[in-house]
């Protein structure tokens, strides 16, 4: 592979905030208590949502001493990072770690925030390890590693995804919305951060040191290395495998939440269209500014999570356009 100095690209990634399955999407403005918690009062999910009144986890109504509340916990106190790493313990998840699990927040934008937390953790660890090796790596070579990175999540998911209630052959319900939308925001935001690295890159003549990244090889010193051309071949064939274990969870992901919350729910299946389009954006820009997907501008990426999108809007969505605005996904 010929070694070309990258152009610049012309178009910015925009912001977008997406909705997911939570209360607002998927349940009217009251909802009686015995759908609210349909997910923890039934026989066979009693080991994973009905513990006594005494359990940490759920808290008594005092208005109603025989009801169940769906304990939520503040930012501060739900460590994802930890959460995740506690299902990759063995094939199946315990008890305790799904029940965790199920504490991760419903409102989009919490969410989102504990998993920016979580990438910064991973961020944190790759500077740590690339600078105590003291050796400067092509840009391409840290996306990487920020992926590879990213391995107890994906590993969190397909167990929690295959577990079962103990005892049966029943799939534990409730892990659709969450694994979806913790895959789909952990993809969004590592997007999110390949662009605001490229963009430090690009700003600056000299690799500068900082405390956000490691050193990596300015544009005129993978110019001036007969190596990079190799390395980054090499880089963009690994990158790509691990995108497509991305993909093919986050498509079996799509399917789950489509079967626990997408059926008949016009607003959702919308939203999730919208959700495809700006995914299939943010493909195109990492293909561009990283060489991943080859030069078929980042169609080739999360293409099997992206038509599990679609089906699922062209199924239950409306005619409406797939680039749906916010306040049509969220009315809270």
């Amino acid at each position: 592979m010929s070694f070309a100095t990258p152009t610049r690209r012309t178009f910015k990634r925009t912001l977008s905030h997406l909705s997911e399955c939570n209360s607002s999407d998927t349940e009217e403005p009251w909802t009686p208590p015995t759908k609210r918690f349909r997910f923890t009062t039934t026989s066979e999910d009693d080991h994973f949502g009905s513990p006594s009144t005494s359990s940490p986890i759920y808290t008594a109504s005092p208005s109603s001493p025989s009801k169940k509340r769906r304990r939520t916990l503040s930012l501060d106190e739900y460590d994802l990072t930890s959460v995740l790493k506690r299902c990759n313990k063995g094939a199946a998840p315990s008890v305790d770690a799904i029940r965790d699990v199920k504490l991760f927040p419903r409102s989009e934008r919490d969410g989102l925030i504990v998993v920016q937390q979580l990438i910064s953790r991973v961020k944190s660890s790759v500077k740590g390890r690339l600078d105590r090796a003291r050796q400067k790596v092509l840009e391409t070579e840290l996306y990487l590693e920020w992926l590879q990175e990213f391995e107890f999540v994906v590993t969190a998911i397909e167990n929690l995804l295959g577990a079962k209630v103990p005892g049966t052959r029943k799939r534990v319900t409730g892990l659709g919305r969450i694994s979806f939308t913790i895959l789909y925001q952990l993809l969004d935001e590592f997007i999110s951060e390949v662009d605001a690295h490229h963009d430090r890159q690009w700003s600056q003549i000299t690799s500068s040191p900082s405390k956000t990244y490691p050193q990596t090889l300015t544009i005129i010193e993978e110019s001036q290395d007969s190596s990079t051309d190799a390395r980054m071949e090499i880089t963009v064939e690994e990158a790509e495998e691990v995108l497509n274990r991305y993909d093919i969870l986050l498509a079996d992901a799509v399917r789950r939440y489509k079967i626990e919350c997408g059926r008949s729910n016009q607003k959702l299946a919308d939203a999730i269209g919208g959700k495809e389009y700006a995914i299939s954006r943010a493909c195109c820009l990492l293909s561009e500014q990283t060489g991943f997907g080859g030069d078929d501008d980042g169609d080739s990426l999360l293409l099997e999570a992206r038509t599990a999108m679609q089906e699922w809007k062209e199924e239950f969505g409306s005619d409406a356009p797939e680039d749906v605005g916010d306040d049509e996904l969220a009315s809270d």
